[in-house]
């Protein structure tokens, strides 16, 4: 899946990269015979000039969209919008898995599962604040 995402990401740059590359700007000319001696007098490297603006622009919304056609970052998008106390939940129990030993992981897990939503939300509080 990740290699597809890659080659996906990787055409989008391409094709951003070839589309900035031909695009260019023209003045905008209201008398004809102004507008024909003008283009005459410009260079092909002046006409495919692009600014920096509008090339940093163009990589901010190809990072955005390759962000948002990960599957599994859409996917934790819509998780924390349906219910954001969950998401922050798992994410602390995912945190915690990796540096608890599986045996004080099991027993953690225990005791959150006894306990009141309340009690899991001060828990969960407490956690959050002492990882900052």
């Amino acid at each position: 899946m990740r290699i597809i995402y890659k080659q996906a990401s990787k055409t989008l740059e391409y094709t951003l990269e070839y589309t900035l590359e031909k695009t260019f700007k023209q003045p905008n000319l209201k008398n004809t015979k102004l507008k024909q001696e003008f283009t005459l007098e410009l260079t092909r490297e002046e006409l495919t000039r692009v600014s920096e603006a509008a090339v940093a622009k163009a990589k901010q919304i190809l990072a955005k969209t390759t962000k948002m056609n990960n599957p599994f970052y859409y996917a934790a998008v819509k998780k924390r919008q349906r219910d954001p106390f969950q998401y922050r939940y798992d994410k602390m129990l995912n945190a915690l898995r990796r540096t608890y030993s599986a045996d004080r992981f099991v027993s953690l897990l225990k005791v959150l599962s006894r306990s009141t939503l309340t009690e899991r939300d001060d828990w969960l509080r407490g956690m959050e604040d002492a990882k900052r």
